[in-house]
């Protein structure tokens, strides 16, 4: 069975406004994982909610003309497509196993395409249907890709031309455990991700480091303190989150959703999850008007959905802008 939701969106905007996009992890009590994604950008991404089935076929024509690498499902997928292109920018498989393909402008560069790779190797946009079609854990997907070159092509998006979008792909499966593959320099790397979480750019190694600077946020109360006889207390609760960023940025962002992630008290199952997941991504949802482009243009960037993933029970939530309410796919 195939089954192609269309799913109404926002507005027909430029094309020179970038994703902004977050991605985090969330784990019950019961060890149930679920996955929160938002999908922001200028245009609609026209995107769809689409079943793939076991035993498709998949296949594709490199730069050079030439076949290269096709393979043949192993796992049945739903995912959400972009731009009616016939591929994954987010999705998860009846394995447990999660994908999210996240723009990374100005770090991303990918390898090139030669009449000696294409035989083991993939476009980046094929990169999200090999994951999903082929494997169950993120184990099995860093393993994998020690044999996999994945090269830049060029696709045909209507009303843009030819397009090859700048992206790093978040992994993560139903044991908790994440990974983030990114292209720089030519080159894949492969990074272990304890936290699950994924937004733009810099690159994730720099987004990690840049946890440091924020060591000293809390979610406890500041105790007051005496000087020189006068004491000082805290306006109001949250007085440790002082310092937390607010901004829309993608390092804010990082930085904003690793702290209520790692603060929120647990839940017991994933029906809870998806709440609590619910609760910690809607502190970066993206307002129309709130990000815009240049001083004058019409330009503006927006959350135009939101997926949660329950990666144990298979269930897909989805809402759009327009429709706030959580609609259950599968």
């Amino acid at each position: 069975m195939h089954i192609k939701i269309i799913i109404s969106l926002l507005l027909s905007l430029y094309f020179n406004i970038a994703f902004t996009c977050t991605n985090i992890q969330v784990k019950a009590k019961d060890d149930s994982i679920v996955i929160g994604r938002t999908l922001e950008f200028g245009p609609s991404l026209e995107s769809e909610i689409i079943t793939s089935p076991k035993g498709k076929k998949f296949t594709n024509t490199a730069p050079n003309g030439k076949p290269s690498k096709s393979w043949t499902a192993k796992n049945g997928f739903v995912y959400l497509n972009f731009f009616k292109q016939d591929h994954a920018v987010d999705g998860m498989n009846d394995k447990g196993l999660s994908i999210g393909l996240l723009y990374l402008p100005g770090y991303t560069d990918y390898p090139k395409a030669t009449d000696e790779n294409i035989k083991n190797g993939i476009p980046y946009y094929q990169l999200g249907d090999w994951i999903l079609s082929q494997f169950e854990t993120t184990d099995e997907v860093k393993k994998a890709l020690n044999d996999l070159v994945v090269f830049g092509q060029e696709l045909d998006v209507p009303g843009q031309g030819k397009v090859t979008f700048p992206v790093h792909v978040v992994v993560n499966d139903a044991k908790g455990k994440s990974i983030v593959i990114e292209f720089n320099k030519g080159a894949m790397q492969v990074y272990d991700n304890p936290l699950g979480i994924l937004t733009n750019g810099p690159t994730f190694d720099w987004q990690l480091n840049n946890l440091k600077n924020y060591v000293n946020l809390t979610p406890y109360t500041i105790e007051p303190i005496k000087i020189d006889g006068i004491t000082y207390s805290a306006t109001g609760q949250g007085a440790g989150m002082l310092g937390m960023p607010g901004d829309s940025t993608p390092p804010s962002r990082f930085v904003k959703v690793s702290f209520l992630q790692s603060s929120a008290l647990p839940v017991e199952n994933a029906e809870k999850a998806v709440v609590l997941a619910h609760h910690i991504i809607e502190n970066v949802f993206i307002p129309n008007g709130m990000v815009r482009g240049t001083k004058g243009s019409t330009d503006t960037e927006t959350t135009q959905w939101t997926v949660f993933k329950d990666l144990k029970n298979s269930r897909l939530y989805f809402k759009s802008y327009n429709y706030h309410t959580i609609f259950i796919f599968f």
